[in-house]
């Protein structure tokens, strides 16, 4: 079809190039994105086990005292929680988490669960105070430390 000025109104192999350039180049512009998303969950894993090593080393070296150290518990005391506090894996209907009593202060273990989707936890005592953690989580992930009770500081 012709328009007024004589020339045909349709794309010529150019435009239809250069749309073809301008979609390639977003495609991949947004690749590292949309590969940064996928690592999301992930990363999200990562960040949780991390705080909750920062957590549990913080509160037992600065407020606990270790009392007893079992395979899959901690006993301790503290004066938020007092004697016979339990660190260890607990289950209930909305699933498995790691978790202390519950006591009085902000930064205590037992406020809120440390960590969601807990498999297992395994405790050895190094040394009097010094206890080595193993973590593992439902979807696979572990966590090795150690954290010092208040005596090692």
């Amino acid at each position: 079809m012709k328009n007024q000025s004589g020339l045909r109104s349709a794309m010529t192999l150019a435009e239809v190039l250069v749309a073809l350039a301008l979609l390639a180049g977003l495609v991949l512009v947004w690749r590292p994105v949309l590969r940064g998303l996928r690592r999301l969950p992930s990363l999200n894993e990562d960040m949780t086990l991390l705080q909750v090593e920062s957590e549990l080393s913080w509160y037992m070296s600065t407020n606990a005292t270790v009392e007893h150290v079992g395979e899959s518990q901690v006993t301790y005391s503290s004066a938020a929680t007092g004697k016979g506090s339990l660190l260890e894996v607990r289950t209930s209907a909305s699933g498995t988490y790691l978790q202390g009593s519950s006591g009085k202060s902000d930064r205590n273990p037992g406020m809120a669960p440390l960590i969601y989707n807990v498999s297992s936890i395994k405790f050895t005592e190094i040394t009097p105070g010094r206890v080595k953690y193993e973590l593992k989580l439902m979807t696979g992930p572990r966590l090795t430390g150690v954290f010092n009770d208040k005596t090692k500081r």
